[in-house]
């Protein structure tokens, strides 16, 4: 009578369980950190972007004013105002008759892409 069997979880299950749940709150919380730290800096971009861009657009507008001003000729012009060290807003403007029209403005990338940089440095090709 003296040997009865005990079943149950011990202490050691218990501490195994607390542990890991412990470890995976602490990868979701580190996980959930690094998340917030890059929508922080990609908004930061953007808004550093969209400003530069209406900056841009009212410099363009202030050019279109100060040709209404001036101007009572027929031509077609291009203005260009740089956005980022490689984007700029290009807008092309038309006179006619002292009226100023804006028939275009459009981002344009003024940089050229490097192809060398990014070939491989052997052939697949095997050639017999």
């Amino acid at each position: 009578m003296g040997n009865r069997f005990k079943m149950g979880v011990g202490i050691g299950a218990a501490s195994i369980i607390m542990v890991f749940v412990i470890l995976v709150q602490t990868t979701l919380a580190s996980l959930s950190l690094v998340t917030a730290n890059s929508d922080l800096a990609m908004a930061e971009r953007n808004a550093a972007f969209v400003s530069a861009y209406y900056e841009a657009d009212g410099n363009i507008q202030q050019y279109m004013a100060q040709l209404a001003a001036g101007s009572h000729g027929a031509e077609t012009l291009v203005y260009e105002v740089p956005l980022t060290d490689k984007q700029w807003l290009v807008a092309h403007i038309a006179i006619e008759n002292g009226r100023v029209q804006l028939i275009s403005q459009q981002i344009v990338v003024k940089d050229s892409w490097d192809y060398e940089q990014y070939e491989p440095e052997f052939s697949d090709i095997i050639i017999p």
